[in-house]
């Protein structure tokens, strides 16, 4: 469904440094280092769960593997674990990408520019320290689109341009 690039690019950041327990519904891998500040990170797709975790917290959570995605996930709640989730994420097949940059937008989407810095700062001020740290949006990041209700900024997303990746995150 999706293009092999995508899905490189997700099998390789949740295959860490190597797998530990796969089958068909549930995998985890370790990695020495993840990019985030959590200890482990979670892409529940369709089809199946993916989980990448720090050596140490693998060592402490994985004494025996567990069976299912549902155990382990248990196993974090006991611990009093929390991984970070991957973000809802979007492709869209190339075929369609040329009829989506066709389509009317509506002027309530755009993209913020340092002209918005008044309108972002109202936004970023209603928001707890949690929700700023895990959205990590910065009106300064490559790509910064704000929606608005009524003309009051409702929804800020950011995209990352990582040059290590064909993919823009």
């Amino acid at each position: 469904m999706f293009s092999d690039t995508v899905n490189n690019y997700w099998r390789d950041t949740f295959r860490g440094e190597g797998v530990v327990f796969e089958d068909k519904d549930f995998s985890i891998a370790t990695t020495p280092a993840l990019e985030i500040e959590a200890d482990g990170a979670i892409l529940e797709m369709a089809d199946r769960t993916l989980v990448v975790l720090r050596e140490a917290l693998a060592r402490q959570l994985l004494s025996d593997t567990p069976s299912s995605a549902p155990e382990f996930h248990r196993r974090l709640d006991r611990a009093g674990i929390k991984c970070h989730g991957a973000d809802h994420l979007f492709y869209f097949p190339a075929a369609e990408l040329k009829n989506i940059a066709e389509m009317d937008v509506s002027p309530d989407i755009r993209l913020l520019t340092e002209e918005d810095a008044a309108l972002f700062n109202a936004f970023c001020d209603k928001a707890t320290e949690d929700d700023l740290d895990a959205a990590s949006v910065e009106l300064d990041h490559w790509l910064v689109a704000g929606a608005f209700d009524n003309g009051e900024p409702a929804l800020q997303a950011v995209s990352w341009d990582d040059m290590n990746s064909r993919i823009r995150a």
